[in-house]
């Protein structure tokens, strides 16, 4: 994809965010859109709101932790406490 276009992408993003509005999925409009481009749509967004925001990066996500059960209950992101696999999380 190209940068203007990954520039204007995340810049639609950081505005929505800002708007607390919703933009219609990339990939209904990107039919060739890969992981590579939403990384740096991403990263445009996120340099935005450090220049024009003052925010800062306190740390990094790098994924879950957590091991799969083998029983059919997940536990509960906020409260530890086991559901069943209908209930939403």
């Amino acid at each position: 994809m190209e940068q203007a276009k990954i520039d204007a992408y995340g810049d639609e993003l950081y505005d929505a965010l800002k708007d607390r509005t919703t933009v219609t999925p990339f990939t209904e409009r990107e039919s060739g859109i890969t992981i590579e481009d939403a990384y740096q749509i991403q990263q445009r967004v996120i340099n935005r709101r450090i220049e024009q925001d003052g925010e800062r990066v306190v740390g990094k996500k790098n994924g879950s932790s957590a091991r799969k059960s083998a029983s059919p209950a997940r536990r509960c992101r906020t409260c530890s406490a086991s559901t069943s696999r209908t209930s939403a999380i």
